[in-house]
C-alpha cells in the first residue's frame, strides 16, 4: 500500500512538471507573438506615416507647380484676348474744311474705331482741328515672340491705344484725348481684364521706361507713334495698325451722304 501511495505522487509530481512546463511554453509562445504582433503594427504605422509625409511632399509640389500652370494660363489668356484684334482700326471722315473768321485754315472731322469687319464699336466723336493736316497719335506695344510658351505668338504681335487728334495748326500738348489713359481702349474690351492687363493698361509708361519691368511683361517695346495726313473734304480715311507696329493712315472712298435733322 505504502509502494502504491509512492506511486501515485510521483505520477502527481510528474504531471505537475509537465503543466507547468506546459503553462511555461504557452507564456513564452504568447509573449512572442504579442511581441511579433506589436512589433509589427509599429512598424505598419511607422510604413504609414513615411507615405503620408511622402504624400504631402507630392501636394506640395503640386500645389506649387499649379500656381505656375495659373500664372501660366493667366499669361496666355491675356495674350490671347488682347491679340485677336489683329488690326486696331479707325475710320476717319473729313465732314467740313475751310477757314475761320480770322483767317486760320481748319478741319472738321469724325473719328470711330471700327472692327476688321468695318462695323463701328463705339459712338462717332467730331473733333474740330486746326489746319489741314491731321495727326493721330497713339501709344504701342509690341511683344516679345516668348511672351507666352505655351502659345504662337509672332514677336511682330502689337497692341495699340490711340493717345490723341490734332491739326497741324496745333500743338501736340492741345491736342484732344482718344483713349483715355489708364484705361482699357474700346477694342479690348468683352472679357473682364486681368492682373497681367490692367497692369499694362494703367502703368504703360513706367513700363516704357523701365526695361525689367517690360521684360517682366513680356513686353519688348512700348513707344509712341502718329500718323500724319493733308485731308480733303468728303473723304473718308482708314487707320490700321501695322503687324509690325505702329501705324499707317490710308485713303478709304467717299464719305457716304449723310441724312439731314428732319430725317
Amino acid at each position: 500500500m505504502a509502494g502504491f501511495m509512492q506511486t501515485v505522487s510521483t505520477l502527481n509530481s510528474a504531471a505537475r512538471t509537465v503543466l507547468a512546463l506546459a503553462i511555461t511554453g504557452l507564456l513564452a509562445v504568447g509573449g512572442w507573438f504579442g511581441y511579433t504582433t506589436y512589433n509589427a503594427a509599429d512598424i505598419e504605422l511607422r510604413a504609414k506615416d513615411v507615405e503620408l509625409a511622402e504624400r504631402q511632399k507630392r501636394i506640395t509640389a503640386l500645389e506649387g507647380d499649379l500656381k505656375t500652370v495659373k500664372q501660366r494660363l493667366e499669361r496666355t489668356e491675356t495674350a490671347l484676348r488682347l491679340l485677336k484684334v489683329d488690326h486696331r482700326l479707325a475710320r476717319l471722315t473729313v465732314l467740313d474744311q475751310g477757314e475761320d473768321p480770322s483767317g486760320e485754315p481748319y478741319t472738321l472731322v469724325e473719328f470711330v474705331e471700327i472692327n476688321d469687319a468695318g462695323e463701328m464699336i463705339e459712338t462717332p466723336r467730331q473733333f474740330r482741328l486746326l489746319g489741314k493736316k491731321v495727326h493721330v497719335a497713339a501709344w504701342t506695344v509690341k511683344f516679345e515672340d516668348h511672351y507666352v510658351e505655351t502659345a504662337a505668338i509672332d514677336r511682330s504681335t502689337s497692341l495699340c491705344l490711340f493717345k490723341s487728334i490734332y491739326g497741324d495748326g496745333e500743338r501736340p500738348l492741345d491736342a484732344a484725348p482718344l483713349d483715355q489713359a489708364g484705361t482699357r481702349p474700346v477694342a479690348y474690351r468683352g472679357a473682364p481684364p486681368s492682373d497681367l492687363e490692367k497692369r499694362i493698361w494703367s502703368d504703360f509708361w513706367n513700363i516704357a521706361n523701365d526695361k525689367k519691368k517690360a521684360e517682366a511683361l513680356g513686353i519688348d517695346a512700348a513707344f509712341e507713334t502718329a500718323v500724319i495726313l493733308e485731308v480733303i473734304p468728303g473723304r473718308q480715311y482708314r487707320i490700321d495698325l501695322r503687324a509690325s507696329g505702329g501705324l499707317k493712315i490710308k485713303p478709304d472712298g467717299v464719305a457716304p451722304p449723310r441724312k439731314s435733322p428732319t430725317g
